[in-house]
C-alpha cells in the first residue's frame, strides 16, 4: 500500500470513515483497532480544548503540524514533548498509560508525515471500487494513467500530502485545489453564478474575456471571480 493507487484509494474509504461526522465522534474504545483512529479520539477528548478538533487550530494553539514541524515526525521527541510539556509556552506535561501515548503519536505523526508513512484503516479494494466508479473521482483525477486530468493528478499523493490534507481535500475540495489550480466563480450575463476549479492558465483566460466582454457579442459570461 505504498503506492496511491492503495493508500490514497483506502484512505478514500477509510474517511469515507464514516464521512465527515463519523471521524470527530469515535471513541477510544470504538477506534481501538487502528492506532491513528484510536489515537484521533484521544487527541480530542485530551488535546482539542487546545490544538482544536483533530489538531486542526484552535483559539490557544496552533494546528498540529502548522509553522515548524521539526521533530514532530520523531516519535522520540513526540513522547518528550507530551510527556513533559513545552516550559513557558503553555503546553502542560500530560501522564497517560503507554497504550494511549503511542495512540496519541499515531496520530499526531499523521498530521505532518507522508501519507504513505502512515498506518491506515480500509479496503483498498473498496476503495478502487468507489474511486473508479460511483464516488466518480476518476471523472477529474488520474492516478497511475487511470482516469482524468480535469483536475489534479493524484499520482504521487500518498508522497507529498499528510492524511490531514488528504481528508482535507476530501471533506472540503475547495479549500485547497492544488498547485496550478484556481478556485473562481463564473456569473454568466443571465443565469445563476457557477463555483468551479479551474487550471490557472484558463482561469486567466477567462478572467480577461469577461473583462472584455461586450453584450451581443456571444459571450455569455459576465465576470470570473477567483477565490485566493
Amino acid at each position: 500500500m505504498g503506492r496511491l493507487c492503495g493508500r490514497f484509494i483506502a484512505i478514500g474509504v477509510a474517511l469515507l470513515v464514516g464521512a465527515a461526522a463519523g471521524l470527530a465522534q469515535v471513541t477510544p474504545n470504538q477506534a481501538s483497532g487502528d492506532p491513528v483512529e484510536a489515537g484521533r479520539a484521544r487527541f480530542n477528548v485530551r488535546c482539542a480544548g487546545c490544538h482544536g478538533q483533530d489538531g486542526l487550530g484552535g483559539e490557544r494553539a496552533p494546528a498540529i503540524g502548522k509553522g515548524s514541524q521539526q521533530g514532530l515526525d520523531s516519535e522520540k521527541t513526540l513522547r518528550n514533548l507530551i510527556q513533559h510539556g513545552i516550559a513557558g509556552r503553555g503546553m502542560p506535561a500530560f501522564s497517560m498509560p503507554e497504550p494511549e501515548l503511542e495512540q496519541v503519536i499515531a496520530f499526531v505523526q499523521s498530521r505532518v508525515v507522508p501519507l504513505s508513512k502512515t498506518a491506515i484503516a480500509g479496503n483498498a479494494g473498496r476503495g478502487e471500487a468507489l474511486f473508479f466508479g460511483n464516488g466518480r473521482c476518476a471523472d477529474c483525477h488520474m492516478v497511475w494513467g487511470r482516469g482524468s486530468l480535469n483536475g489534479p493528478d493524484l499520482t504521487e499523493a500518498a508522497a507529498k500530502l499528510t492524511l490531514a490534507q488528504v481528508e482535507t481535500a476530501l471533506l472540503h475540495p475547495m479549500a485547497h485545489p492544488g498547485n496550478g489550480w484556481q478556485v473562481a466563480t463564473v456569473r454568466p450575463a443571465s443565469g445563476q453564478a457557477i463555483r468551479a476549479v479551474f487550471r490557472r492558465p484558463l482561469a486567466s483566460f477567462v478572467q480577461a474575456r469577461c473583462r472584455a466582454h461586450r453584450p451581443g457579442r456571444g459571450i455569455d459570461y459576465a465576470a470570473l471571480e477567483r477565490q485566493h
